[in-house]
């Protein structure tokens, strides 16, 4: 905001001088040249009419005529004075330029958002104050308190757009808030500068299966199809892309993952109790469980 105040006043600045310099430059000996040019005419003209008359006989001595006439001109040449109008001048134009700088600033009030962007700058302020509480589990954010957070991270992201902490932190906002297209952006910007980061990529996998977005869910799964086809024992990519799969009606395919999750897990594993109901939803689902029942 502090450049855009400064451009603002340059050009303030700038406008003023185009209205003021040139009353400061102009030559106010103006009106003494425009009577010397009259008065060269003049001498000119009173010239050519005394070589014509001497050509007529009706004067002689022309030189004596033209003497004359060269010392009234002299006379009638005004001295140079120095004048000094400057101060009355400028007192005239001051209702000018205070004129232009309330015009100007009234029109930047009007159309150039000057209350939401104040608002803007005070919410980028309290970006350090709400990190450090974030940071600290002082206590949990509010909503408006997420959003000047996130308002507050897309400004510093502008600065600094190499930081992969905070678009990490920006895609949870995201997440929190259900800003589908706030968490896959920061998400993926944060891949980009850790593109072998699993924990990463499963990040923006989760988001990306989350959204509300059809294309995004088929990124999403295709993303964690290659990391569980790369790691099949990746018990938190199984489980994502399980739920996923679930959730897209592939209740086959989410069955085929939750058994294999099962024997990645021990037993006495809390989740164990949890997926089993899981699968047999999907069976239910798909319709299994009606034809295991038809067949007792």
């Amino acid at each position: 905001m502090i450049p855009t105040i400064l451009v603002m006043l340059l050009l303030l600045v700038s406008a003023g001088g185009l209205l003021v310099i040139p009353t400061l430059r102009r030559d106010y000996s103006s009106g003494a040249r425009t009577r010397d040019s009259l008065n060269i005419q003049f001498y000119q003209r009173r010239l050519a009419e005394l070589a014509h008359d001497e050509r007529q006989g009706i004067i002689s001595a022309r030189a004596r005529h033209i003497d004359e006439l060269q010392q009234a001109l002299l006379a009638d040449n005004p001295v140079m004075q120095p004048k000094a109008p400057h101060a009355t001048n400028l007192w005239v134009l001051l209702p000018g330029i205070v004129g232009l700088a309330v015009v100007t600033l009234g029109c930047y009030a009007w159309t150039g958002s000057l209350a939401q962007v104040w608002r803007w700058q005070q919410t980028v302020d309290q970006l350090p104050d709400l990190r450090a509480r974030l940071l600290a589990h002082d206590r949990q954010l509010t909503p408006p308190e997420l959003a000047n957070f996130a308002v507050g991270l897309r400004a510093s992201l502008e600065r600094h757009p190499a930081d992969r902490d905070d678009w990490l932190i920006l895609g949870r906002i995201g997440v929190m808030t259900k800003n589908d297209a706030m968490a896959t952006q920061a998400y993926e910007r944060a891949r980009r500068l850790a593109p072998h980061d699993q924990a990463i990529l499963l990040d923006y996998a989760a988001a990306l299966t989350q959204s509300a977005d059809p294309g995004d869910n088929l990124t999403g799964n295709q993303l964690l199809n290659t990391l569980v086809q790369r790691q099949p024992n990746n018990i938190a990519a199984l489980s994502l892309f399980a739920i996923s799969q679930y959730q897209q009606n592939n209740f086959a395919e989410a069955i085929i993952l939750w058994r294999r999750l099962l024997t990645l897990l021990p037993a006495t594993d809390a989740h164990v109790a949890v997926i089993n109901r899981s699968i047999a939803q999907a069976r239910e689902q798909s319709g299994q469980g009606r034809a295991n029942i038809s067949k007792r």
